[in-house]
């Protein structure tokens, strides 16, 4: 029998995109006020993850285009998004795995 393998997309940000993730985000309250402190806790939960078994896709937010993306699919700009946002990514780099 085969292991499965687990993917699991995870946002992620570009330290130069930060300062302008937080400008676009309806609920920018809920995030680290710096790229370091969020770096610090993304790089926690992505080495939590892999202790898993999973696989972590990074799933790369674009402050240019993350609004649109969340218009297109009536998605308020927020943590709701960004989860769907990086499940979609998730599933397609195992789709290009087949």
């Amino acid at each position: 029998m085969k292991p499965s393998v687990r993917h699991v997309g995870m946002v992620w940000y570009r330290e130069a995109d930060y300062p302008r993730i937080l400008g676009v985000m309806n609920d920018a309250h809920v995030l680290p006020r710096t790229h370091g402190e969020w770096r610090e806790k993304a790089e926690a939960g992505r080495r939590d993850l892999e202790s898993k078994g999973f696989v972590v896709v990074l799933a790369i937010i674009d402050p240019q285009t993350f609004p649109a993306w969340c218009r297109a699919r009536s998605l308020n700009v927020n943590a709701e998004a960004r989860a769907a946002f990086a499940n979609e990514i998730a599933i397609e780099a195992v789709k290009k795995m087949h």
